[in-house]
């Protein structure tokens, strides 16, 4: 997954945490300040129910900073 934008998120005892992440190459992903960048999530929410998780979130799909790429819009 060399250059990838991830979104990770996880639910534990009812509290969630979604968050922005980076890599550059296929090593452990950082949040995307490690290298500069910004958490580019405009909002997230993360949920568990009946044993999956399910994670939405909101990301403009225009990059604004240095880490981003534009998704194509087909």
């Amino acid at each position: 997954m060399d250059c990838s934008d991830i979104v990770i998120g996880q639910v534990k005892d009812g509290l969630s945490r979604v968050r922005d992440f980076y890599t550059i190459s296929r090593a452990t992903p950082r949040l995307d300040s490690f290298y500069g960048g910004d958490d580019s999530l405009t909002s997230a929410v993360a949920y568990e129910q009946d044993g999956i998780t399910t994670l939405i979130f909101r990301k403009p799909l225009k990059g604004n900073n240095k880490l981003l790429f534009c998704f194509k819009i087909l």
